[in-house]
């Protein structure tokens, strides 16, 4: 599903045996719609408590944030109830719909993402569709989308001081 993936795979299996299947976002369904430079100070993410997603990293690159502009928004959101780690700033939204998902990256600047591995990760792809500025971890999969200082910043995984943007 993506070139990275592609190339992990393809490595430890025999020669030939493996295709790329590339993933993609729907345009239609994932756009813009409210003016980029409209948008508040806000910061979006997806929070998932599966270790390689490494929440607590976007968490605390939020914070930095928080404390560098003590003004900034955070929309968070994932399909449990509130995490108990995010501070009372944060907004939380349980299972959101997809057109409240779009609500979400249209009324936010930049999307964080934390990840350890992805083979494609949506959430970035789906919110840079929407006009976000995305922050990412290096984490595989979003190359297909994501490079360093062209479409998005990327840093090392477990490094929430270089992830967390500067809004």
């Amino acid at each position: 599903i993506s070139k990275w993936l592609y190339e992990n795979v393809s490595a430890v299996t025999q020669e030939g045996r493996t295709i790329c299947v590339p993933e993609g976002i729907d345009h239609r369904r994932f756009r813009i719609l409210c003016d980029i430079a409209a948008r508040p100070r806000c910061i979006s993410m997806f929070f998932s408590t599966a270790p390689y997603k490494a929440p607590g990293d976007a968490v605390r690159a939020l914070e930095i944030c928080k404390g560098q502009q003590p003004g900034v928004q955070a929309i968070v959101f994932g399909t449990g109830p509130r995490p108990d780690r995010l501070p009372p700033w944060m907004e939380y939204h349980q299972n959101v719909p997809e057109a409240e998902l779009v609500r979400i990256y249209n009324q936010s600047s930049i999307f964080i993402c934390s990840s350890l591995a992805e083979g494609f990760a949506f959430p970035p792809a789906e919110a840079m569709a929407c006009g976000c500025a995305v922050v990412t971890t290096d984490c595989g999969g979003n190359r297909d989308y994501a490079e360093h200082e062209v479409t998005a910043l990327l840093s090392p995984p477990r490094d929430p001081e270089a992830l967390a943007p500067a809004p």
